[in-house]
């Protein structure tokens, strides 16, 4: 039996982005990974394991925004910067909420069900 709440089958996973970006310490921009980006990936991807959510997380290269970082990006939503791992679960929440859009109906599969 499969669980629902880990998101559906039909579609690919959630993607979450996690900037590991690192510069020369003799560099003038910051870099997410000398900010602590490669900790903040190991605990954001265990606290989704933890609660059993389904979800594809990579490291990734520069996005731009190093003044801000670490940078986390949930996957067509929101740039969460500045990230520390007290603020994780605000990106779990993120992942939750997205993949709660994903099961809502679409329009088309509501007026599919009435016809």
């Amino acid at each position: 039996m499969r669980d629902e709440s880990l998101g559906p089958t039909n579609k690919s996973l959630l993607l979450v982005s996690v900037c590991v970006n690192q510069r020369p310490i003799t560099d003038r921009l910051p870099s997410c990974a000398n900010r602590g980006s490669h900790e903040l990936f190991e605990e954001l991807e265990k606290m989704l394991q933890q609660q059993g959510i389904r979800v594809k997380i990579v490291k990734t290269a520069c996005m731009n925004k190093c003044r801000q970082g670490p940078n986390i990006r949930v996957q067509k939503g929101r740039l969460f910067n500045c990230v520390r791992a007290d603020s994780l679960h605000e990106i779990v929440d993120a992942v939750n909420t997205a993949l709660q859009l994903r099961k809502s109906p679409t329009p088309s599969k509501i007026q599919g069900l009435t016809n």
